[in-house]
C-alpha cells in the first residue's frame, strides 16, 4: 500500500479494494471469505426481441451439427398413355448443415436455411404388370405387359435444393423452445441425376421410366404432399434444442469461497413481454455465523423495454458488503512489482534517502510483498449508487531476504471516502471523492533485531501523497456476464437506481462469433 504513498503520480489505489463494493453490487467480490447467506428477489424482463435472440443464439451453436433426414415416402402411381407405372420403396436420405439464423422481417420469426445440402433418392422398384387391349384388323386383342426396373438411385446435384425452416419462440412453463411454423424442401427441375438402374421386360420400358422419373422429380411434389411428415421431422430435431431458464445457475466469481447462484421461481406475462421472477443467493462459506438475510423487491415493476433488464433491491449491495467486509475475514496479497508508484520510488536513491531510507539497502529490482487486511468491519452506507465508506485498513509488508519474504513493516491506514458507482457498456467505474486517511507505521521487531534498519520514514509526506492520489481517482473493471440458460449469458450494459430503492441492470447478448464454413 505504501507504494502509492511514495509517489506523486496519480495511480490506482489497488490495495484499498474499495472497488469491491462495486463488484459486490453485481455479486462478484474478489476479497471475501464467508459462510452466512444473503438472498434477494429479482425480476427480469425478457422482451420478444430478446427471446428471438435466445433462439438465434441457440441455433448459432448448432451450425456445426448436421440435420439428417431418412424419409420413407409413400408409393407412387403414374399414368402413361398406355399403362400405369408403379413406384415402390421410395426413400429420401438428406444431410445438411444450417446457415446463420436470420430474424424475419416482422421480427416475430427465426428463419433457418440449409447449407451444403446433400441428398439421395432411392426407388426400390418401378414396374408395370397390366393387361392392355388393342384393335388389330378389327380383332380386339388382350395383351399382358410386364416390365420392371430395380435399384433406382438418384443423386442430388450440388446447390440445386434448399431446406428452409421458420421458427418462433414460445414458453412452455420455464422452457423456451422453438415452435416450427413452417418447413419446406424445394429443388430445381434439373436437380436429380440417375446414377443406377437395372431394368428387364418390354423393350423401351427403361426409356419410359427415365422420362417419367425426370418428370416426377422435376419439382418437389413427391415431398410437398407429405409436408406434415417433414414438419414432424423438423419438430423432432428442434425439440431437442430448447432452453431451460428454470435451472439454478452459478455466477462466475473470482473467488471459489463466494458462492453466487440464481434460480427462477415464476414466469408471468405474455410471450411478447415475458417476466421472470427468481432469487439471487450469495453464500459466504468462511463466516462463522449461519445467518440468512432475505431481501424483497419494492412493489414497482419493470414495465416494458426493448432490451432485457433485471431488477434487484439496492439494499442487496449493502447487505452483501456487510458480510464481505466482516473483520478478519478477508485479505489480499499485492506485490510491489504491480504498483507503479513503488517502482518509481525504487529507481530513485535520492528520494529513498529522504522518504524511506531502508529501501536503499535493497536492489532496485527488489520485489516486496504487501498483505492487506482489516481486523474490524468496514462500514458502508448510502443509496442511489453513492456510498460512504469507512475502512480501517492494515498492511503487513515483507522484504526479500535470501530468497525468502521476511516481515519488514506494519501499517495502519484508516480511510474514509465517498464512492460513486457508474456503469457503461459493461464497464463499471468507482470514483473516490472526499478522501481522508491516516497513516501509522511500525517496524517488525524481528527485522529490527536482525538487520538494524535505518528507520527514516516520512510518515506525513507519504500520507499526503496517498490522500492526494486517492482523491478523484476512478477504478474501472469489466463485469462478467449473467447466465440465463445453458451456454447463454448476458452482459451488463448499464445500471440505474430507482426512487423506490431498486437497481435496474440493462443487459444485452454478447456478439456472436464468425459463421462456421
Amino acid at each position: 500500500m505504501l507504494l502509492y504513498l511514495t509517489t506523486g503520480n496519480k495511480m490506482q489505489i489497488h490495495r484499498f479494494r474499495l472497488l469491491l463494493l462495486a463488484l459486490i453490487c453485481f455479486f462478484l467480490s474478489r476479497v471475501v471469505f464467508a459462510s452466512s447467506v444473503v438472498q434477494t428477489e429479482f425480476e427480469m424482463l425478457l422482451p420478444r426481441s430478446f427471446q428471438q435472440d435466445l433462439i438465434e443464439k441457440e441455433w448459432d451453436t448448432l451450425q456445426k451439427q448436421e440435420f439428417k433426414l431418412n424419409w420413407a415416402l409413400p408409393d407412387q402411381t403414374f399414368d402413361t398413355p398406355d399403362v400405369k407405372v408403379f413406384m415402390t420403396g421410395l426413400k429420401l436420405d438428406l444431410n445438411t448443415r444450417l446457415q446463420k439464423p436470420n430474424i424475419g422481417g416482422s421480427g416475430e420469426t427465426v428463419l433457418l436455411e440449409s447449407r451444403g445440402l446433400e441428398s439421395n433418392l432411392f426407388i426400390q422398384s418401378v414396374a408395370i404388370d397390366q393387361y392392355i387391349e388393342r384393335d388389330i384388323g378389327g380383332v380386339i386383342g388382350r395383351f399382358r405387359v410386364q416390365a420392371k426396373c430395380e435399384g433406382v438411385n438418384l443423386h442430388l446435384k450440388p446447390g440445386k435444393a434448399t431446406l428452409t425452416m421458420q421458427l418462433s419462440p414460445v414458453f412452455d412453463g420455464a422452457i423456451l423452445r422453438a415452435q416450427v411454423d413452417d418447413a419446406n424442401l424445394t429443388w430445381t427441375p434439373d436437380a436429380w441425376e440417375i446414377t443406377a438402374m437395372k431394368c428387364s421386360g418390354a423393350e423401351g420400358f427403361e426409356d419410359i421410366v427415365r422420362d417419367e422419373i425426370h418428370q416426377r422429380t422435376g419439382d418437389a411434389s413427391i415431398v410437398t404432399s407429405q409436408k406434415a411428415t417433414l414438419m414432424q421431422y423438423v419438430r423432432d430435431y428442434v425439440g431437442s434444442h430448447s432452453l431451460d431458464l428454470s435451472k439454478p445457475r452459478s455466477l462466475i466469481t473470482a473467488r471459489p469461497d463466494i458462492k453466487v447462484s440464481m434460480s427462477v421461481t415464476d414466469f408471468s406475462g405474455t410471450e411478447k413481454n415475458a417476466v421472470v421472477h427468481g432469487l439471487f443467493r450469495v453464500e459466504f462459506t468462511r463466516l462463522k455465523s449461519n445467518d440468512q438475510k432475505n431481501l424483497r423487491l419494492s412493489k414497482d415493476s419493470l414495465g416494458s423495454n426493448s432490451s432485457p433488464v433485471i431488477r434487484v433491491p439496492e439494499d442487496f449491495v449493502l447487505e452483501v458488503a456487510k458480510q464481505a467486509y466482516a473483520g478478519n475475514t478477508w485479505s489480499e496479497k499485492v506485490y510491489s512489482t504491480d504498483i507503479p508508484g513503488f517502482q518509481t520510488l525504487m529507481k530513485s536513491r535520492f528520494t529513498q534517502f529522504f522518504v524511506w531510507r531502508e529501501l536503499m539497502d535493497y536492489p532496485k529490482s527488489a520485489k516486496f510483498l504487501f498483505e492487506v487486511y482489516s481486523p474490524k468491519n468496514i462500514s458502508i452506507s448510502g443509496a442511489h449508487l453513492s456510498y460512504d465508506v469507512k475502512a480501517p485498513l492494515y498492511a503487513k509488508m515483507y522484504a526479500p531476504r535470501a530468497g525468502e519474504s521476511v516481515p519488514f513493516m506494519n501499517f495502519s491506514v484508516p480511510l474514509t471516502s465517498n464512492v460513486k458507482l457508474s456503469l457503461n457498456d459493461g464497464k463499471i467505474a468507482a470514483k473516490f471523492t472526499d478522501v481522508t486517511l491516516g497513516l501509522q507505521e511500525s517496524w517488525d521487531p524481528s527485522y529490527v533485531a536482525k538487520y538494524s534498519p535505518s528507520k527514516t520514514f516520512a510518515t506525513e509526506t507519504i500520507r499526503k501523497r496517498i490522500q492526494s492520489a486517492a482523491q478523484g481517482a476512478s477504478l474501472n473493471y469489466t463485469l462478467p456476464s449473467i447466465p440465463v440458460a445453458d451456454d447463454v449469458s448476458l452482459l451488463v450494459q448499464k445500471v440505474q437506481s430507482t426512487k423506490d430503492g431498486d437497481l435496474v441492470l440493462y443487459l444485452k447478448m454478447p456478439s456472436s462469433g464468425p459463421t462456421p464454413k
